[in-house]
């Protein structure tokens, strides 16, 4: 399938959000980060642990940063 640009322009984008320092300290659990990704609501090693969050927030992994790596 071929995509125009105008394809894309209904949709907006926003900057890339630097949150190095605000999940350093989350290595390897899960956190629920607030909606505005501004503050971490919570953490667990277990997902399952979070399941009170379930509408209060965004979920993500955390990877270790010593295990990224860039192509």
């Amino acid at each position: 399938m071929d995509y125009k640009i105008e394809d894309f322009e209904k949709y907006e984008y926003s900057e890339p959000i630097e949150m190095s320092e605000l999940l350093s300290e989350y290595q390897n659990k899960w956190v629920v980060l607030s909606f505005d990704e501004t503050k971490v609501l919570s953490s667990s090693d277990k997902l399952s642990d979070l399941k009170d969050y379930l509408d209060k927030g965004i979920f993500m992994k955390v990877p270790n940063i010593n295990e990224i790596l860039i192509p």
